[in-house]
C-alpha cells in the first residue's frame, strides 16, 4: 500500500486525526503489513505518511501501546508485541525454563532490593510472625527483550541471609537458592486474579495504564513444606497466557 492509498484509508475511518491514524495502523498490522519487521516505521516516517504532524502519530502510537499491541522502548522506537507466551503454572514453576521450552530468551532484572520488616500478610505466607526481616526485591522478566511480569519476592532473611546478594549475581531464584542448600522446591499456593496495573508497574511493563494484568501471589516451600518464597506477579494480559498444571 503507497502513502495516497494509506491516507486515503485513513480518511475513510471516524473520529480524532489521531484515532483514524491508530485505526489504520491497527488495520495494516492485524493484515500482517509489518510481518518479518518487529519494528514500526519512526514516528517522522509515519507522519510523513500519513501527512500529520508527529504529535499525532504520538498519541495514534500511545493508543496501540494501551492495547497491547505495540511497546515503546525509551530511545528506541516502536516495536510490535509479538505473540502470547503461554506460561505453566504447576508444581515446579521455572521462569526461564517456561520460556525456553517456547524457544523465548528470558531475561531478567533487578529493581529495590532490600531488606524489610514483613508487613502481617507476607508474615502469614511465609510463616513468621509480623515485623521478621525479610528480602524484598522487584524483579521485571522478560520474553526476548519485550517484559511480561513484574514481581514482588519476599524471602525470610534469618534463614537466607545474603539471598539478595545470591540473586543479583545469579539472575536466578534456582541458582540463588541452590546457594543455601535448597536444590529443589515446589509450588504449594496458587491464587489469579485480574486487576488494573499501577503506574508503576505499567511503566516497567511498558503497557498501558488501563490494559488489565494477571495477577498471581504465590508460595514456594522447600521439599520439607517450609515456605521459602512469597511472590506477588503481575502478567501482561495482553502478553501472557497461563495454563495451570498438576500440583
Amino acid at each position: 500500500m503507497n502513502a495516497l492509498q494509506r491516507r486515503e484509508q485513513m480518511r475513510d475511518a471516524v473520529g480524532p486525526r489521531w484515532r483514524q491514524v491508530e485505526h489504520t495502523l491497527l488495520e495494516q498490522i492485524l493484515r500482517g503489513a509489518y510481518r518479518g519487521r518487529d519494528r514500526l516505521p519512526s514516528e517522522h516516517e509515519l507522519a510523513a505518511i500519513f501527512d500529520v504532524n508527529r504529535h499525532t502519530v504520538r498519541q495514534a502510537l500511545a493508543a496501540l501501546v494501551d492495547r497491547g499491541v505495540v511497546m515503546k522502548r525509551k530511545g528506541g522506537g516502536t516495536y510490535l508485541v509479538s505473540g502470547v507466551v503461554e506460561y505453566p503454572i504447576g508444581a515446579r514453576t521455572r521462569f526461564s525454563a517456561n520460556l525456553l521450552l517456547q524457544n523465548r530468551e528470558p531475561g531478567h532484572k533487578l529493581v529495590d532490593p532490600d531488606v524489610v520488616a514483613a508487613e502481617q500478610h507476607i508474615a502469614l505466607a511465609l510463616g513468621l510472625a509480623p515485623g521478621d526481616l525479610v528480602s524484598s526485591m522487584t524483579t521485571v522478566g522478560e520474553a526476548d527483550g519485550i517484559p511480561i511480569c513484574v514481581g514482588q519476592h519476599y524471602i525470610p532473611f534469618d534463614r537466607f541471609p545474603g539471598f539478595l546478594d545470591a540473586y543479583r549475581e545469579e539472575l536466578s531464584m534456582t541458582k540463588a537458592f541452590g546457594r543455601f542448600k535448597v536444590d529443589d522446591y515446589r509450588r504449594t499456593l496458587t491464587r489469579v486474579m485480574a486487576v488494573l496495573p499501577t503506574d508503576h508497574d505499567a511503566r516497567l511493563l511498558q503497557q498501558g495504564r488501563y490494559s488489565p494484568v494477571l495477577a498471581v501471589e504465590s508460595i514456594d516451600s522447600d521439599l520439607s513444606g517450609r515456605p521459602i518464597t512469597f511472590h506477588m506477579n503481575r502478567f501482561s494480559g495482553e502478553r501472557v497466557q497461563l495454563t495451570l498444571g498438576d500440583f
